[in-house]
């Protein structure tokens, strides 16, 4: 169980999060309507990420138990549910959680959702220590590596490729594991 919410981690209020400002490098353009990206972890201001996924074709649901309102997130419930979605996101949100259940868990909800059955994941190493910590009050970080996450992906039944700043998580086989 999460013992903290890390609400208040949410920084991006204005600038894009690096998945979605190389979203085009990283996915491309949609070709064709009905393209939606999950961004599980949204955090509280999402009106520029969307704008951008928009921009590109994509249309753009966030869900955070603990940034968004109740009716906000039974809204991305019944989008989960109506629409195909394309792709998960989770940018910069598995390095503040420290349950490594819960962790593996929005992990895999991006998966279960996603008709690719993929999650791209991204991740703030923070100082690197590996030693998790309080960072301020209910704000907690992991502070591992990114490759420090690869036996906690593994154990979970996880197929991992890499990104940049983190992984593109499945749990279908890549053609090319690490």
């Amino acid at each position: 169980m999460q013992k903290y919410t890390s609400k208040d981690t949410s920084v991006n209020t204005g600038k894009l999060p690096y998945l979605f400002a190389h979203l085009e490098s990283l996915i491309g353009k949609a070709k064709k309507p009905d393209h939606w990206i999950l961004d599980i972890g949204c955090g509280k201001e999402t009106s520029h990420i969307q704008k951008k996924c928009n921009d590109l074709g994509w249309s753009y649901i966030g869900y955070d138990p603990y940034n968004q309102t109740p009716a906000m997130n039974s809204k991305a419930l019944l989008a989960m549910a109506i629409f195909p979605i394309s792709i998960a996101t989770l940018s910069n949100v598995i390095n503040v959680i420290d349950d490594d259940e819960a962790m593996i868990e929005a992990i895999k909800m991006g998966i279960s959702h996603a008709v690719s059955h993929v999650a791209l994941v991204t991740i703030y190493e923070g100082d690197g220590s590996g030693v998790g910590k309080v960072t301020k009050n209910d704000c907690y970080q992991r502070n591992m590596k990114r490759k420090d996450y690869l036996p906690l992906f593994e154990s979970a039944g996880l197929y991992t490729m890499r990104i940049p700043h983190g992984f593109a998580l499945s749990d279908k086989p890549f053609k090319k594991n690490i």
